[in-house]
């Protein structure tokens, strides 16, 4: 492992996790002008959002396994690139299937990237400051959020919101050129586990619930294509807990969450992020269209 200062190394980190966070919730503050821009449906609008978050989290636990084995520096900076390259492309596209469409290519690049950022900090931090360097982490998370929030409003004033993903591009390769400069090569290939039946399953699983929640308000909680995604979602989560008890070298060890601390953590992680995330996507629809506000008005709001 290559020796590099372990404040560069957070800093490094830190600043790529606050990237992928913020590229969640640039759109936010956009979305009512940019529904508008593309004649876009309440379903393609909540679409351009999700899929993001969707291939993020679908690809996170294949992805950081193959960065355990391979190199989480290198999958780092391929994950940046994409990051880069998926955020120019969506300035010029004028539908919402194609914006939809390359925000998933965006997710993809945020999935190589989030967790090698946490990895890394694990793995070259030394060990007394690794819990700091967690906790640090953490906070930033919630941080980007905020920070997507407050940039897209005070843009989309400004200019057009293609300037959102203008932003997300340059801020991309500065990160890109950071991480190469101050994370170390590191790897675990012993310990990593890349199961791809898992990868399959959790896939399938978390993406058929994501389907269904979205589409069942729009075309009912009793449509073929909301219960169909809810029914599909269910039993591939069934089988991937299933297959991960079942397997010698599972791709999350289920067993974890039997730990009290496990299960609370994990728990508390999830209200968080869906009360965090729940409320920009709601209040922003309130305090744009029912109390007038204007995009930064809205982010600082």
């Amino acid at each position: 492992m290559q020796q590099r200062s372990p404040n560069a190394i957070l800093a490094a980190t830190i600043a790529a996790a606050m990237l992928v966070v913020a590229n969640v919730s640039v759109l936010n503050v956009a979305l009512p002008e940019l529904s508008v821009e593309l004649g876009a449906s309440q379903a393609e609008g909540q679409w351009m959002i999700d899929v993001y978050a969707v291939v993020l989290a679908s690809l996170l636990l294949p992805i950081g396994a193959i960065g355990d084995k391979f190199g989480r520096r290198k999958i780092l900076l391929i994950g940046l690139a994409i990051l880069a390259v998926a955020n120019v492309v969506t300035m010029f596209l004028d539908t919402p299937m194609q914006l939809i469409i390359a925000r998933g290519f965006s997710g993809l690049g945020a999935a190589f990237v989030f967790p090698a950022t946490l990895s890394t900090i694990t793995a070259t931090l030394p060990e007394e400051r690794r819990s700091r360097g967690v906790a640090m982490w953490t906070a930033s998370v919630a941080m980007g959020g905020i920070v997507g929030v407050l940039v897209s409003g005070a843009l989309i004033e400004n200019f057009w919101w293609g300037s959102l993903f203008l932003t997300m591009a340059i801020a991309s390769v500065v990160v890109l050129g950071i991480c190469y400069l101050a994370v170390p090569t590191s790897s675990d290939p012993d310990e990593a586990n890349l199961d791809p039946i898992g990868a399959v399953l959790s896939a399938v699983g978390l993406g058929g619930l994501v389907l269904g929640i979205i589409e069942g308000p729009v075309e009912g909680w009793t449509s073929p294509i909301a219960l169909g995604g809810l029914d599909n979602g269910a039993l591939a989560f069934a089988g991937f807990v299933a297959w991960e008890l079942r397997t010698s070298r599972p791709l999350l060890d289920v067993r974890l969450f039997r730990r009290q601390g496990t299960r609370a953590g994990s728990f508390s992680v999830f209200i968080q992020f869906t009360g965090m995330f729940g409320m920009f996507f709601l209040v922003v629809f309130y305090l744009s269209v029912v109390r007038g506000f204007g995009p930064l008005d809205t982010g600082l709001a």
